[in-house]
């Protein structure tokens, strides 16, 4: 008889994989050699000969096998993937969990028996994204971490889907799949399986004179709550952990093993055991909380101390910003394998204006796209859609494409905000933006008329994302923060949908459900009207501001200025090139709108490149940085 719940444990090599099955695990998940989220150790992780002996010897033991592929993948990874795919269909793999919107589209092309798992890096994080991704083959979804239990409780009674939930282990303060933070410093990606957590660093705050580590989480632990897990629907507790030593491992399986065998065997009579649960503690890595399972986490959600963290993986550094030297290797590196290849030298400009003030100013500029709503950051208020309606009328009358753009987080609230915003909005023909798959879903489902396009939080890292963007009615999309010289050609060369670049504005690391301001203060100050900084051991300023939510969002000290390289872009298929005017003032962003439409004007002359950018850098106030187009891979 199939189990009530599925206990899912970690391995990331054969001890720890033979140990976990052995302490009571009904299923494994481990990954291969490449493609998945834990790459930072050579010798962790399985090759194909010990992942088809590991199917066989779960299968022997009537436990299941699951495979992480849940990387964002590349064009070369892609061509790659198809043979690991057949590789693991052939050794009768139970699963794979993904990531990449592309895994969607090849999955459905190789027709495998296994099933497909969406990886909590998706951000499934409402009802619509989990009707998307059920409705292109996914039968089970690893939902966000922020996701209470009451939230999946009435998503499985609405749904015909298996939901899967953290138990145990390490969490991240921001949320999945929207992290670049190392990707962008270090060009090891969080979304890649190499994140350098700098969650995990100190950091002083603002008012503050010791350095404190205000983003470290505590570990998940859910052995007290077992009863509501299992009456909440979730039909997998998955415990994180495939670096811990087999050791470890056993201890923590074969207790929550004893545990959920005791509910399911006595349900009524059941009561916590406080003797286990004292060992539970005592054995902990970090200090425990219940993260977001029961509701906001507050100030339990953080050690500040870090008296606890068990590994660091990288410490502060300067962050690298614009020299003569990587502008000359980053334009040899553009203009490489670009022979015979023919793209126009000119592209538009898109501009992201925080305000209906600033929309005003950047509407006289020669700008082709602006895009308006989207994160709300204090003081500035979340857009009206008096001021909606208004901005769009007034760029039909100026020939200019304005672009209703979504906020980049979007749990139930404010996917029933969106909602109830499109069934109301009927003035105007809508356009579009958002980093969310719920969203396509929402609005195929209201009665509007509509354009489609896509953000950054998208993660787009490849040629196949874009075609399936393409498929579902998408007029463009904007390429991922973290993609290389290397993705900007594959997929710029393919010419298979209009592709947006961001090379103007600051760059947002992480994104958080956590609010520093309260948890610094103690008390929720809701209408606080202005951001805090952090000052990492480097000395870099890192600004975070508060949205129309609640929501925290660290950016890092530089901002992105690829001017000197608009040239090399478009030449590599690159259409829009977007400047994001979130930190800049009306009379600022102008500048900066004008001093981008000068250089494409004047055919990208050298010398009005250098003359453009000098004055750049004045108006910006901050270093310069090409982000990941410089950092090494």
């Amino acid at each position: 008889m199939e189990p009530k719940v599925e206990l899912l444990a970690p391995a990331g090599t054969w001890q720890a994989f033979e140990t976990v099955i052995e302490a009571g695990a009904d299923a494994v998940y481990l990954g291969g050699k490449r493609f998945n989220m834990r790459m930072h150790r050579k010798e962790f992780n399985f090759d194909n000969e010990q992942l088809r002996k590991a199917v066989d010897y779960a299968h022997e033991r009537d436990a299941r096998l699951y495979v992480t592929v849940n990387n964002l993948l590349s064009d070369h990874e892609l061509v790659e993937m198809v043979d690991f795919l057949v590789f693991l269909d052939e050794i009768s793999v139970d699963g794979v969990i993904i990531q990449d919107l592309a895994m969607l589209d090849l999955i459905r092309e190789l027709k495998p028996s296994f099933e497909v798992h969406s990886s909590v890096m998706m951000n499934t994080s409402n009802l619509d994204s989990i009707r998307y991704l059920r409705d292109r083959g996914v039968t089970r979804v690893v939902t966000s971490r922020e996701m209470t239990l009451e939230q999946i409780k009435a998503y499985s009674q609405t749904l015909d889907m298996e939901f899967e939930y953290f138990i145990h282990g390490d969490m991240c303060y921001a949320q999945s799949g929207q992290c670049i933070h190392s990707g962008i410093l270090f060009g090891l990606s969080s979304n890649r399986g190499k994140c350098m957590k700098p969650c995990r660093w100190p950091f002083r705050l603002t008012g503050e004179e010791d350095f404190k580590y205000h983003l470290a989480v505590k570990d998940m632990c859910m052995f007290y709550n077992l009863r509501e897990m299992i009456q909440s629907g979730v039909v997998c507790f998955k415990v994180e952990g495939r670096m811990r030593s087999p050791e470890y491992l056993h201890f923590l399986i074969s207790s929550y093993r004893r545990e959920i065998d005791r509910y399911l065997a006595d349900p009524i009579g059941y009561e916590n055991n406080q003797l286990a649960g004292n060992e539970m503690y005592r054995q902990r890595i970090r200090e425990y909380s219940t993260s977001f399972a029961f509701g906001h986490p507050g100030a339990d959600f953080i050690d500040q101390s870090g008296e606890r963290e068990p590994r660091v993986f990288s410490t502060a550094i300067k962050e690298p910003e614009i020299t003569t030297k990587n502008t000359a290797e980053l334009k040899a590196s553009l203009v490489q394998g670009l022979s015979g290849r023919e793209f126009k030298k000119t592209a538009s400009l898109t501009a992201a204006v925080p305000t209906f003030t600033h929309f005003e100013a950047v509407l006289k500029s020669n700008v082709e796209r602006i895009l308006i709503g989207g994160d709300a950051f204090r003081p500035y208020s979340p857009w009206t859609k008096k001021e909606i309606a208004l901005a769009i009328k007034l760029g039909n009358l100026h020939g200019r494409e304005v672009v209703f753009r979504t906020p980049s987080v979007i749990m139930e609230r404010e996917m029933n905000d969106l909602k109830d915003f499109f069934s109301d909005f009927d003035t105007y023909y809508l356009r579009v933006m958002t980093g969310n798959i719920g969203v396509v879903e929402a609005l195929y489902g209201a009665d509007l008329e509509f354009s489609l396009f896509g953000d950054t939080g998208l993660n787009i890292f490849n040629t196949r994302s874009c075609k399936l963007l393409k498929q579902q009615g998408f007029r463009s999309a904007t390429l991922s923060l973290e993609a290389g010289v290397q993705e900007v050609q594959n997929i710029g060369k393919q010419d298979l949908i209009d592709l947006e670049m961001v090379v103007q504005g600051p760059i947002r690391g992480m994104v958080s459900d956590n609010c520093l301001k309260y948890k610094r203060d103690g008390i929720c100050k809701l209408g606080c009207n202005q951001g805090i900084v952090l000052e990492d051991e480097s000395g870099c300023l890192h600004q975070v501001e508060m949205d129309q939510y609640c929501r925290n969002h660290v950016f890092l000290q530089n901002h992105l200025g690829l001017m000197p390289v608009l040239d090399e872009l478009a030449h590599n298929g690159i259409a829009s090139f977007r400047i994001e005017g979130v930190f800049y003032s009306p009379e600022e962003l102008v500048q900066i709108i004008d001093l981008y439409d000068r250089v494409i004007r004047y055919d990208y002359d050298p010398g009005v490149v250098q003359e453009s950018f000098e004055e750049l850098q004045e108006v910006c106030r901050v270093p310069l940085t090409y982000g990941a187009l410089v950092t090494k891979k």
